[in-house]
């Protein structure tokens, strides 16, 4: 049987509730990322997050720790119609989170 730790985070985003589910492996390694957008208006926005969410994952599972902030600056770069609070700053953030390194 499997056994992994996963977190939910939330972020109000300027287009709906952005809702990023992070798992981790029993040993300690990262599992995958999953995003997806509560919005009415519109759906497309789920697809966006379908195809980035895959890729993040892919990426996630070969980075080096140290590759991460590099990884983070590049999604918190990223503009929206909907100001600074977006989707790209919100994954940066969970991953931030999921990622920082515990102190002994």
């Amino acid at each position: 049987m499997r056994t992994y730790q996963s977190k939910t985070y939330k972020y109000a985003v300027g287009c709906g509730e952005l809702r990023v589910r992070i798992a981790i492996k029993a040993d300690g390694n990262f599992h995958f990322l999953l995003a997806n957008l509560d919005n009415h208006d519109n759906q497309c926005g789920n697809c966006w997050l379908e195809v980035i969410s895959n890729g993040l994952t892919a990426l996630l599972r070969h980075v080096k720790q140290e590759e991460i902030p590099q990884l983070v600056k590049n999604l918190k770069g990223q503009r929206c119609q909907y100001g600074l609070q977006n989707c790209p700053n919100s994954l940066a953030q969970a991953i931030t989170e999921t990622f920082k390194k515990k102190e002994p």
